[in-house]
């Protein structure tokens, strides 16, 4: 094989490990999105929570 060979052989590997990182990765998305809602709403009764004992409510 010559050097442009390699280098094209090269090129398509590397592109499909992005494409399939990128999958991955967008994948993954509505997962953390969901979670991210749950951490936000705990952190809100949290902070509920201490500000009513705080005040003295």
């Amino acid at each position: 094989m010559d050097a442009m060979s390699h280098f094209t052989t090269g090129m398509a590997v590397l592109g499909g490990v992005v494409v399939l990182g990128v999958r991955y990765v967008l994948n993954q998305i509505p997962d953390l999105s969901n979670k991210a809602v749950k951490a936000i709403r705990s952190l809100r009764r949290v902070r509920e929570e201490w500000r009513k004992g705080r005040d003295g409510r």
